[in-house]
């Protein structure tokens, strides 16, 4: 995943609202950047198996893998995107979880494996 994906997300979402009381049901920012960071690379590993077999459905696919990363991490996708619209609503809350990411992965290609979530 390239540290540009990071940065177009980061320009994208990071707004000038004021902030907002976070509620109990919102993902902490640690756990967040691990649940993210698979969110994405499901998102990246989707798009180049659509790209090889154009057979499969790219939202049924999406859908499955997102529900193995929930599954994993034991939130609902509810919770996720509740967590999310938050964190991106809340730029100062967001922008050490997108740098803390970079930062960790910019010098690693590490695939994304499905199997490794069926294990729970």
């Amino acid at each position: 995943m390239s540290k540009y994906l990071f940065i177009t997300i980061l320009f994208f979402s990071v707004g000038c609202n004021s902030p907002k009381k976070k509620s109990a049901d919102i993902i902490s920012p640690d756990k967040m950047k691990l649940v993210f960071w698979d969110y994405l690379r499901a998102n990246e590993y989707a798009f180049e198996i659509i790209k090889k077999d154009t057979t499969q459905n790219d939202t049924t696919l999406n859908l499955h893998l997102q529900n193995l990363i929930f599954n994993h991490y034991k939130i609902s996708r509810e919770t996720f995107y509740k967590s999310y619209a938050y964190y991106t609503n809340n730029s100062n809350l967001l922008v050490p979880i997108l740098d803390s990411m970079i930062a960790k992965h910019e010098n690693t290609r590490v695939d994304f494996d499905p199997a490794l979530y069926l294990k729970d």
